[in-house]
């Protein structure tokens, strides 16, 4: 009995150590601050790592890699690869790919192993207790057997002798109890109700496609940011160009009215407001210069580059003139074609349609789970198999307060859609006017 009791704890011991055995297991992966930093230093358009992106992203534009003057196609590839707002949206579209694996799967079975042992000595007692009860009442009998007043009759039976009686209670009172082992087995095993499952894995399919939706918006506003300050930083460049053009024709007035003012053409007033003229074109070239590095240093921090990234790299500006010449009928096109298929309009509407599998699954959640509870025992030989379910009792509460929440959920995600599409239409009146 000791070595089935043994070999049954054993097997599950075992059991347990070979389900666990394919669990994983941690890898730690901590920041290194210092590290980023060195690494975000040494960004260069001409990295070998950036060329092999090109060669794997955008082959047709490899063999000509790196190209002699950037133009606005090569610097948003080279922000697609450095920003680090893209990284952000790519890591948050895993977490929520990885999300759906999480909602598919189905809750696992619970084991319980209940082992007994009962070493109480409570029956020996109460046999003792009994065999001393038994003793005085069978030397009375003796006494009766012996006494002259009731003489024996013939052919009746006086039953077993008292010597007899105290001989089987001494017996039976010194008998030990043998210690007794009960295994008990039990498996819950939980049956998810009204679709529960589906509702789950459509929630979290439409938020993982939110997520997909929302690196194309992140890639877009990088790829806008680019194109924004390249114009700014021509803009700036131009400028300066303007104010040193200014200043060389400034100085040749200067030097005119110094002449007239020698020969008694000039007053002394007029030379001097030509002078403070030119003054006021260095101070503006001054400031022009500060507001070109703020401007280089945005362009450099829109590509994911720090300013010595752009170190010896010769910047095409045709994209800036190309969009002085646009034509109202293609900016039109374009509006008209934002309003219906802006990546930033596509991922509220799956969010939206992720709020609505939130519903669905809240409202399936008033039907309670079945749990099923086959149970197996082993009692001193003796085998017994139960079946047993349990399932909550909707009675203090219907899920009333989930339900409403996802309610006003997916009525804040509506509200939300419709402001972002009039903010865009709004954007897109701004643009055709500009």
């Amino acid at each position: 009995m000791k070595h089935s009791y043994f070999l049954l704890s054993s097997s599950v011991i075992c059991s347990g150590l070979l389900l666990f055995s394919g669990c994983a297991t941690y890898k730690s992966a901590p920041i290194q601050p210092k590290e980023n930093v060195e690494c975000f230093s040494a960004r260069r358009l001409d990295s070998p790592h950036l060329a092999a992106f090109i060669q794997k992203s955008v082959p047709e534009r490899a063999a000509e890699w790196p190209p002699q003057e950037w133009d606005f196609q090569s610097l948003a590839i080279v922000a697609s690869y450095y920003h680090p707002d893209l990284q952000v949206a790519r890591a948050e579209w895993e977490v929520a790919s990885q999300a759906i694996i999480t909602a598919g799967m189905y809750p696992n079975p619970v084991f319980t192993f209940i082992p007994e042992h009962d070493k109480s000595p409570s029956a020996s007692k109460s046999k003792t207790k009994s065999a001393k009860s038994a003793k005085p009442q069978s030397q009375s009998g003796t006494l009766s057997s012996s006494s002259p007043t009731q003489p024996s009759q013939p052919g009746v039976s006086r039953g077993p002798s008292p010597k007899t009686l105290s001989q089987s209670g001494a017996s039976s009172s010194s008998s030990p109890k043998l210690p007794s082992h009960t295994l008990t087995y039990i498996l819950d095993i939980t049956i998810e109700t009204a679709g529960r499952l589906k509702y789950r894995v459509e929630q979290a399919t439409h938020q993982a496609q939110a997520g997909w939706y929302q690196i194309a918006n992140t890639a877009w506003n990088i790829r806008s940011r680019v194109r924004y300050n390249l114009v700014l930083l021509y803009s700036s460049l131009k400028t300066i160009e303007y104010l040193e053009e200014s200043i060389v024709l400034q100085k040749e007035v200067v030097q005119a009215f110094r002449e007239r003012y020698r020969h008694g053409e000039a007053s002394y007033p007029d030379l001097l407001q030509q002078e403070i003229v030119l003054r006021q074109i260095e101070l503006s070239l001054r400031e022009a210069k500060k507001v070109t590095a703020v401007a280089k240093a945005d362009f450099a921090s829109s590509l994911g580059l720090s300013v010595a990234g752009l170190d010896n790299a010769t910047i095409s500006f045709a994209a800036c003139e190309m969009l002085l010449g646009q034509s109202e009928a293609r900016a039109a096109v374009e509006a008209s074609q934002a309003l219906l298929n802006r990546s930033d309009l596509l991922a509220l509407l799956a969010e939206y349609a992720a709020s609505d599998s939130a519903l669905k699954l809240e409202i399936a959640k008033q039907i309670p789970n079945l749990t099923l509870g086959p149970s197996y025992e082993w009692d001193q030989g003796t085998k017994k198999w139960k079946l047993g379910f349990t399932f909550e009792l909707p009675i203090f509460n219907q899920n009333q307060g989930p339900i409403a929440e996802a309610e006003a959920a997916r009525k804040a995600l509506s509200a939300r859609f419709l402001a972002r599409q009039t903010q865009v239409l709004r954007e897109v009146e701004t643009s055709l006017g500009g």
